[in-house]
């Protein structure tokens, strides 16, 4: 399993995770610690469950929540090599909540954030 996955399972078991039910910050909190820890595939099953999760959350979801959904994308797509995928979930993010800030822990990389800039002056 390795420290990641590791680290990634003990997040799913700390937050009690197990299901799509939890709310969607929940989800995203791990996706967060995955894209951190370089860990793909548990960056997106986190993703896929907070999209599930706000399929069946009541009520409406904070925009800085739904910005942070698609700011992660982004870089899960990031990650994967997928500039396409990269823009089109930044431009939704800045679409749902336009003064979402980037977070630099998160995003060391200077020339993302330029691009995240970029599409937010489109």
């Amino acid at each position: 399993m390795g420290r990641r996955g590791l680290l990634i399972a003990l997040i799913f078991a700390g937050l009690g995770l197990g299901d799509a039910h939890a709310f969607p910050a929940e989800h995203l909190k791990v996706a967060r610690a995955a894209l951190i820890a370089g860990d793909k595939r548990a960056a997106r099953d986190a993703i896929e469950a907070a999209h599930e999760a706000f399929s069946s959350f009541e009520g409406v979801a904070a925009d800085d929540v739904l910005a942070t959904y698609w700011v992660y994308s982004g870089l899960l797509a990031y990650q994967r090599k997928k500039t396409d995928g990269t823009m089109d979930a930044f431009r939704q993010a800045l679409v749902v909540d336009r003064r979402f800030e980037l977070d630099k822990e998160l995003v060391d990389d200077r020339e993302l954030r330029k691009m995240f800039e970029a599409l937010r002056g489109e």
